[in-house]
């Protein structure tokens, strides 16, 4: 992509070399740092439009650096992509935290880039690109009902982030990957009857009772009547977080 900044951080210089070789193929301008203050100090004089970026890394860690990305207003928009190969960090709190996705090493580039691709579009035209929004072939169908749009507010049986939203739900549980098509009823509100199809990106049993059982969904397409007013109320909220962990 022309005139786009991608900034790949990794400890380990192959794997950061390899990732930055696949981004440049594809017309990526591409920049690299060994951990989260190298990071850091190329933020602070090179416009990047996306980080892909380790978790454990030595002096500064990726999740230290995602969260001086999402504490710095001029930064905070900024598509951030999490790859591990270790479990430090369970998806629901990757999400939480801001992250847009997370990938295990060994990874596939290609996926990476084609999330990279997304991630870089507008939401408007991200979620414009599913040829339509009703109950197609290869998506379960859920409804949902919930009093009014809540923006990362624990404790609620629907709770929405800036990416996707949480659904609170003790049994039957859909698995990871598996795509649905929502129909969200609002009792309150101007957007009851909101169509939207979503992956499922983690789920969760709370068998302590420590967290509420659910899962969080990544959405991939809005009703395209209800997009424009979603997004707006969307962009008011200045919610941060991509996918509430509750």
């Amino acid at each position: 992509m022309q005139n786009c900044h991608v900034l790949i951080v990794d400890d380990m210089m192959h794997l950061r070399e390899a990732l930055a070789f696949f981004f440049k193929k594809k017309g990526f301008s591409v920049f690299e740092a060994g951990n989260g203050v190298i990071a850091m100090e190329i933020l602070k004089s090179t416009k990047i439009d996306l980080i892909v970026s380790d978790i454990r890394m030595p002096e500064s860690d990726g999740l230290a650096l995602l969260k001086h990305i999402r504490s710095n207003e001029s930064l905070q928009s900024m598509p951030f992509i999490f790859v591990s190969a270790f479990a430090d960090l369970s998806n629901d709190k990757a999400y939480q935290q801001g992250a847009n996705a997370i990938f295990p090493k060994p990874f596939d580039p290609e996926d990476i880039l084609n999330c990279a691709t997304q991630l870089l579009k507008p939401k408007a035209l991200r979620w414009s690109e599913e040829p339509t929004v009703g109950h197609p072939d290869g998506y379960k169908k859920v409804v949902l009902k919930a009093q009014e749009l809540i923006f990362n507010q624990p404790g609620k049986h629907l709770n929405f982030g800036s990416s996707g939203f949480f659904v609170a739900c003790n049994e039957q549980q859909p698995e990871v990957d598996d795509l649905i098509s929502f129909d969200i009823e609002f009792s309150d509100g101007d957007l009851n009857g909101l169509k939207c199809l979503g992956q499922v990106v983690w789920n969760r049993q709370s068998k302590d009772g420590s967290k509420p059982p659910g899962y969080g969904v990544q959405i991939i397409a809005i009703d395209q009547k209800m997009k424009e007013h979603f997004i707006a109320k969307l962009e008011h909220s200045k919610v941060l977080t991509t996918i509430p962990a509750h």
